[in-house]
């Protein structure tokens, strides 16, 4: 969409129940854009939607499973056949789980990476027919600092996460339209409910390094990349160094707390936020220790020329 104004542009926004998904959805609404919105829970959706609807944006609620091909490509159909256009797609969908490697059920593994990287799949291939066919458009990947150095007992997580940066480029690299672009979105920890969510088979609570980020503060990284598109923006300071980062992470890394919930057992969530406001014991830290990395004030000048987004 280049640097066209986003008001009247249409935004298809998947995983759009909760926490990121969300925010972008209130985010591009404000703006005046039309938001349509996808995500398995229909009840959520409607709620969102008529949030959106009371800032004055036009709404479309489908409800769709985003790793399902024929789904995702109904969902750009009747989006493009209710607004004539798709400027702008998001894939956002978020699923976690906290295990170790020997711990994970193929399964449980499987799942996340349907999520995290066939699901985006899915979308580009619905998606870029109708961008292609118009002559421009934004996708957006949201994917993670995780995307760039791993994490350790998230390795479902960050596989696809990594992979979905692999996916990114070659779509670029294969790229036939110079106003078709593609953005990855690189967030670091936040305040969502996806920690709280994330099944969990540690027996372990899981809590997260400060400081913790609104999702909000990511929305508003995606709505100036549909504006802005560039190639990856890395949120709230997550600037990649990975040999640094790799090591802060793994530092912080000792025994929790019991945890009180059940391996393995989500917690359903259509919640901004997550349930966690104070400070947080390093000690108990399982990610992130990468957020002690808004590093020196002299880089900020340069990240943001090269993409990054504070």
């Amino acid at each position: 969409m280049g640097a066209t104004k986003l008001r009247e542009s249409v935004v298809v926004i998947t995983g759009a129940s909760s926490a990121i998904g969300r925010a972008t959805a209130l985010r591009f609404a404000r703006k005046g854009a039309t938001v349509v919105l996808t995500a398995r829970s229909e009840s959520a959706l409607r709620q969102l939607a008529s949030e959106c609807e009371r800032l004055g944006a036009r709404t479309l609620v489908l409800p769709a499973d985003v790793t399902d091909e024929a789904s995702s490509h109904e969902l750009a159909q009747l989006a493009a056949g209710a607004f004539q256009r798709i400027d702008v797609w998001v894939n956002n969908a978020e699923e976690s789980l906290f295990v170790g490697l020997q711990d994970t059920p193929p399964d449980a593994f499987r799942q996340r990476v349907e999520t995290h990287l066939v699901g985006y799949l899915q979308g580009a291939r619905a998606a870029l027919p109708t961008f292609h066919q118009q002559g421009h458009g934004v996708l957006i990947n949201v994917s993670s600092v995780f995307g760039t150095l791993g994490a350790p007992y998230q390795n479902a997580y960050a596989t696809s996460k990594y992979a979905l940066r692999g996916l990114s480029e070659t779509l670029r690299q294969e790229g036939r339209d110079a106003l078709v672009r593609v953005v990855t979105v690189l967030p670091a920890t936040l305040t969502t409910p996806l920690l709280h969510q994330g099944a969990s088979a540690t027996h372990k609570r899981v809590k997260p390094l400060e400081p913790l980020y609104a999702a909000d503060r990511i929305a508003r990284a995606i709505v100036r990349s549909a504006r802005h598109p560039k190639r990856e923006v890395y949120v709230n300071g997550a600037a990649p160094r990975p040999r640094l980062l790799s090591t802060l992470i793994r530092r912080p890394l000792r025994p929790a707390a019991p945890a009180s919930s059940q391996p393995l057992a989500p917690t359903p969530s259509a919640a901004l936020s997550a349930p966690w406001r104070h400070s947080t014991p390093l000690r108990t830290g399982l990610l992130l220790g990468l957020l002690a990395v808004p590093v020196l004030l002299g880089w900020r000048w340069l990240a943001h020329s090269r993409g990054y987004f504070f």
